[in-house]
């Protein structure tokens, strides 16, 4: 069982010489959820069904004022999701198995300055977006090899995205909020660890990689918006990610060595906002290096190596986001227990 009792507040201030508006949102909610599963044993184990049902009931109240305008609105979305796993060992290494499930998320509430200025721009809103939901399919497997010397993990996804919420930018510059349509999601996801003969060294590797879409977009919505139209890749969705690490770990008498090294990759995506439009692909590089001895750890270590910038995200032209420029120093630890 699950609870909140939550609110939040949105304040908004545009004075434009053709456009005065000042105001505030306060949103609460009070949701519940129950969820049950159970699951069977088959076959001495080897084949495992599992059913489970979520309920889940949302109150949801807003008190907006617009240059002094006061309106109310409530919504009461409620949803009953499902989950079914079904999980087959062929034998004590492996793992196959295959899953299925249902999602579902409140509607955004708003304040009736963005529903009306949405609207205005010919896109359909109201002061309560309808719920999104999404359905998912997965088929996969997971084991070992070589008496454990190698971990294998590879699922392939399928997750439909129904009445998407999206954040709209509205022609007189106040941020608001309209459904847009559906999108599709299918990729694969494979990690894979090595405990190579070198003893103490394990290398890895964990990535995906996608074909993320809008499926059904609403006309009016892409029309006001034509970034967003049916076949166009999802926003803020890149089409792969890696990360490769590797680490060494072994004694030396009284003394343990370690280092670590690892490498990151992420595919270009479509920005949300169109004045940036594109975050370019990127790679991060880091590494540490160190003893320990006694109670004391001495670490040398290397964060973004290559010195890269970014941005890797962005919400408009001035307000970009990037890692920490490259750096590089020691750590000194005393271990007092």
């Amino acid at each position: 069982m699950f609870y909140q009792n939550a609110k939040g507040l949105y304040t908004f201030d545009i004075n434009f010489p053709t456009l005065a508006i000042s105001g505030n949102t306060v949103t609460k909610t009070e949701n519940v959820a129950l969820f049950s599963e159970a699951s069977y044993s088959l076959f001495d184990g080897k084949l495992v069904p599992l059913v489970g049902l979520r309920y889940f009931n949302d109150t949801r109240k807003s008190d907006s004022l617009s240059n002094g305008t006061r309106v109310q609105s409530n919504a009461n979305p409620d949803a009953l999701t499902w989950r079914a796993n079904l999980a087959y060992y062929p034998s004590k290494d492996w793992l196959v198995f295959f899953n299925a499930g249902t999602g579902f998320r409140s509607g955004i509430l708003q304040s009736k300055a963005q529903a009306d200025a949405v609207i205005a721009d010919g896109v359909p809103s109201a002061l309560s977006l309808t719920p999104d939901k999404l359905r998912n399919l997965e088929l996969g497997a997971k084991g070992t090899l070589f008496d454990g010397a190698i971990r294998l993990a590879v699922s392939a996804y399928d997750i439909k995205y129904t009445n998407i919420q999206s954040a709209f930018n509205t022609s007189i510059g106040l941020s608001a909020f309209a459904n847009l349509g559906d999108g599709r999601s299918r990729g694969v996801d494979i990690e894979a660890t090595w405990k190579t003969p070198a003893k103490g060294l394990v290398l890895s590797v964990v990535g995906n990689i996608n074909d993320s879409k809008f499926t059904r977009v609403l006309p009016a919505f892409g029309t006001a918006n034509p970034r967003i139209g049916n076949g166009q890749r999802l926003l803020n969705t890149p089409p792969f990610n890696w990360r490769g690490d590797a680490n060494y770990n072994h004694d030396f008498g009284d003394v343990n060595v370690f280092a670590t090294g690892s490498v990151t990759a992420i595919g270009r995506a479509r920005n949300g906002d169109a004045t940036v439009d594109t975050l370019n692909p990127y790679q991060l590089y880091n590494m540490s290096a160190g003893v320990r001895f006694d109670r004391y750890e001495v670490r040398l270590f290397a964060d973004n190596l290559s010195d890269y910038r970014g941005p890797t995200s962005a919400n408009g032209p001035t307000l970009l986001a990037g890692p920490r420029p490259r750096t590089i120093g020691i750590t000194l630890r005393l271990n007092t227990k």
